[in-house]
């Protein structure tokens, strides 16, 4: 979602915290649903020009709570809170990030107009919270340095010696996870969670402006949009990555060890760029694999502007899977503009589901030869080539791929990409850097990852030889800097 137009006139004028300088944002963007009826609106806001309503019965905003565990060190969550009732209830619940077990944090305002901060069921602070309806406040919760405070309006308010070790299994904002009537009413703006003690003391000067993500960030939401939106998005900077040029020397091959579990599932995502004005080869090889004896094969090529899936079961017919415009003389195609593009697809074997998507557009094949079944067992394989295929395979030739590469990820799970929140984890909107080894935006590790250059191929953090590939790189292929490489949304 766009920024707001008073939002972008004010970013330059965010104060830094202490003259503290935390560098860009790093963590990866947090996916985030308004659930209920909660929904951006311009009634009211601190910044920006809208803010999200709130209506205390049901109405929550829900990040995804899997990269946002507190831990035991300093933290600050904080954000601006514009009440419109404190109806006499057991708890209007601000944030909660678990039910049921001891270690989350959690807060409500209460019966007596007090805040309460809890661990689990185990009060830490309590205090009044002195504020009134129809004003904007601005309220966080900081530890730094073992001590816990609460404050508003930059005045603390209370305060506990603490290093309880925070841990979630949800995170909500706005609502009790154990109860639909539990939920604060009014509007929220800049939410924003933070590794760091942003606030030192028993008081600070609140901040006059929009916040901007920094090095320290690890959620802001800014809630900007048109009024009666459902959707909001974490603001973090997304990614430009490096690439890889292939210039028909450089691919990788290998065999998979015993610690790698048999499985029929599989996971593939990657970018790739065919330059304008590059010849067409006849099928550049984007990933093979098969194991042995020859009964099974899988594999993806780039030919005449599409993607073409081809597999053969242990028994059976073969399959043709493709995506884009196919040209039979492989001249150009959808794909063939030169610019880069993103695709990802998943199948579960056990319900023989598939899903595809290209540039974050669902998509299905055009083209299907007999049954559409992908190979059977084929985890572990025992062959396999990246961004090639080797001779002396089923095909005979050697053929390497003549288009750019950047992060590749192979897995033999399963990942249900008609889940906005799962496919996000892979491409919103951009580029998202996934790290070193594929689990930077909250995937568990793959088999296979390729950051994008020839000197980050990993298999598990950079290695090779172990987990669960044993890997071989042929050629040496060129760099593309991250200014060239797949940009950030």
């Amino acid at each position: 979602m766009p920024l707001g137009a008073f939002r972008i006139n004010t970013l330059g004028k965010v104060q830094e915290e202490a003259g503290v300088d935390y560098g860009p944002r790093t963590s990866s963007e947090v996916t985030v649903a308004l659930t209920g009826n909660a929904q951006i609106s311009t009634a009211q806001n601190k910044f920006g020009g809208s803010s999200v309503v709130l209506d205390g019965n049901n109405d929550a905003v829900d990040p995804d709570h899997t990269v946002l565990n507190i831990g035991s060190g300093d933290f600050t969550i904080e954000w601006f809170y514009y009440p419109t009732d404190f109806t006499t209830v057991y708890g209007r619940y601000f944030f909660d990030t678990g039910s049921g077990f001891s270690g989350r944090l959690n807060g409500y305002f209460n019966a007596s107009n007090q805040f309460v901060i809890r661990s689990g069921n185990s009060v830490l602070l309590q205090a009044s919270h002195g504020m009134s309806t129809g004003q904007w406040y601005h309220l966080a919760i900081v530890r730094e340095s073992g001590t816990l405070r609460f404050f508003r309006d930059g005045t603390s308010l209370a305060s506990v010696s603490n290093s309880t070790n925070f841990t979630n299994n949800d995170y909500r904002i706005g609502l009790y996870l154990g109860g639909s009537d539990y939920g604060i009413i009014g509007y929220v703006d800049e939410w924003r969670q933070s590794d760091v003690a942003r606030y030192s003391g028993s008081s600070f000067t609140v901040p006059t402006s929009a916040f901007t993500p920094d090095g320290a960030t690890k959620l802001l939401l800014h809630f900007d949009g048109s009024n009666g939106d459902t959707t909001t998005q974490d603001d973090a900077i997304k990614s430009d990555l490096p690439a890889l040029d292939t210039q028909d020397s450089y691919y990788l091959s290998g065999t998979v060890s015993s610690n790698s579990s048999a499985s029929q599932d599989i996971t593939v995502s990657f970018w790739f760029r065919h330059p304008s004005g590059m010849a067409s080869d006849a099928a550049p090889i984007i990933m093979y694999m098969r194991n042995t004896p020859f009964t099974a094969y899988i594999g993806m090529e780039y030919q005449g502007g599409r993607i073409r899936i081809f597999s053969k079961p242990a028994a059976g017919f073969a399959a043709d899977y493709t995506w884009g415009t196919y040209s039979a003389s492989y001249g150009s195609g959808t794909y063939d503009d030169g610019a880069w593009h993103h695709i990802v697809f998943s199948r579960d074997s056990s319900t023989s589901t598939n899903h595809s998507y290209v540039d974050g557009s669902s998509v299905t094949r055009t083209v299907n030869l007999g049954r559409e079944d992908f190979t059977r067992d084929m985890w572990p394989a025992n062959d396999m080539s990246l961004i090639s295929i080797l001779s002396g395979h089923a095909f005979g030739d050697t053929r390497v791929s003549d288009i750019e590469f950047a992060q590749l990820f192979v897995d033999n799970v399963f990942y249900d990409l008609s889940d906005s929140a799962t496919r996000a984890k892979f491409y919103d909107g951009g580029s998202i850097n996934m790290g070193t080894d594929g689990t930077a935006s909250g995937l568990a590790k793959p088999l296979i990852f390729h950051q994008g250059n020839t000197s980050t191929f990993a298999t598990a953090g950079g290695d090779t030889t172990t987990f669960p590939y044993s890997v071989t790189q042929y050629g040496t292929g060129a760099d593309i800097s991250s200014a060239n490489g797949p940009q950030g949304g």
